[in-house]
């Protein structure tokens, strides 16, 4: 992320600006610093889009060399970005209209996209393959974010109706979307740093016509758009995306005044970066670092192969067991981010699936837990680590509905 966001500044400001990207990106707010250790969504966020928009730019300022290469590694760069994370999607998506704008609507446009597809099919091509084991796997979750649906349209006795329902429901909820988003970026990166991006994007759109500054005007309104058709979910750590360009904007920003107000340059360069420092240093100091490698072996030595747990738990033992030990993420709520159905289904008819809960999250589902299980006579043991509480051993097959977790 700091090496493509220096790449980016680099083509839309001065060496005072770039220097800011560098040291924004360096000491960044600490929403941004926690979500870059997430891989499966977050971190290649803040790798591949930042590259996507560095495609654009350099293809706006024509700095590119022979255009069929420079096409075809920009398609496979957003066709593997895709394929890794879909907060691609908006920066791509303003790619190809750069592509095609910059060309006017003339032949050479079109053969941009040409090469430019040709690359994104290679890149891809293992999202390709998948749907290919499971038909139409991609265009369903895409559409199901779309109409607010899971997989029980599928058995849905009215699945058009329950399908345009779902659009409605979405449609109407997209005010609200795009309304929460300066609340949940402040979330994410602070109010200090939202105020100056909000000056940053109005002086953008002042001098959008200067080195490509346009495109992130537009990604950002393509971003807009993208959360509130496919996201919606009200969470700091969606905004990762929007993230990415606001060192960028400052930057500019921050360049621009330093000619005429040099004062007020330092200030906010020393006042922004302060306050990133500040907020890493504070929240390390409140952080917990959940003990999953500690759980996934004590989990391991009792030959537990399945479980119940809540959705952060269930994929980190999962993944960490090498799928040695799957946990479903209903705890909580029958059918909440039940991706993988079949952990589900294992965990239902396994006699010696386990509950574990994090009692920083949600102490009083122990509770509720251990009354139940006293209610109905049942034996069982009860072990912690860390923030987590096993329930194991239990004398009686119970599911999380039986015990009234549903219920709460």
């Amino acid at each position: 992320w700091v090496f493509f966001t220096f790449l980016l500044g680099r083509k839309v400001t001065d060496r005072a600006g770039v220097f800011f990207t560098i040291a924004f990106s360096l000491i960044p707010p600490f929403g941004l610093l926690y979500y870059s250790l997430f891989t499966g969504v977050h971190a290649e966020n803040l790798v591949f889009i930042p590259l996507i928009l560095l495609f654009a730019i350099k293809w706006e300022q024509a700095d590119h060399g022979d255009e069929r290469p420079f096409l075809l590694a920009a398609g496979f760069i957003s066709g593997l970005g895709l394929w890794s994370t879909p907060g691609a999607l908006p920066a791509i998506t303003v790619a190809v209209f750069v592509f095609f704008v910059n060309g006017r609507g003339s032949s050479r446009s079109l053969g941009a996209l040409l090469f430019f597809a040709l690359g994104f099919l290679a890149g891809y091509a293992p999202a390709i393959a998948y749907n290919f084991e499971h038909p139409m796997a991609t265009a369903f979750r895409m559409l199901g974010r779309v109409f607010g649906l899971d997989r029980s349209v599928l058995v849905s006795p009215d699945p058009i109706g329950e399908a345009l329902g779902g659009a409605w429901r979405r449609l109407l909820s997209v005010p609200a979307s795009l309304f929460r988003i300066p609340r949940l970026l402040a979330g994410l990166i602070g109010l200090p740093n939202l105020a100056v991006f909000a000056a940053a994007a109005a002086w953008a759109w002042k001098k959008r016509r200067a080195n490509g500054l346009y495109i992130f005007i537009v990604y950002a309104a393509v971003f807009a758009a993208f959360y509130s058709l496919l996201i919606g979910e009200d969470s700091p750590r969606y905004m990762v995306g929007l993230a990415v360009i606001v060192p960028i904007l400052t930057g500019k920003l921050l360049s621009d005044l330093r000619p005429k107000r040099p004062a007020i340059f330092i200030a906010l360069f020393c006042a922004l970066i302060a306050s990133n420092a500040y907020g890493i240093y504070d929240s390390l100091s409140e952080v917990k670092s959940p003990p999953y490698g500690e759980l996934v072996k004590w989990l391991g030595s009792r030959d537990i192969k399945s479980g119940f747990s809540g959705y952060n738990i269930s994929y980190a033992v999962t993944f960490l067991s090498g799928e040695k030990i799957t946990m479903s993420p209903t705890l909580y709520r029958r059918d909440f981010c039940d991706r993988y159905p079949g952990y589900t289904l294992k965990a239902r008819k396994d006699p010696r699936a386990v509950f574990v809960v994090d009692m920083d999250k949600d102490a009083a589902a122990a509770a509720v837990i251990e009354a139940r299980l006293a209610a109905r006579g049942a034996r069982y043991e009860k072990k912690d680590i860390g923030l987590f509480t096993i329930f194991y051993n239990m004398s009686i097959m119970a599911l999380p509905e039986d015990l009234g977790l549903y219920e709460r």
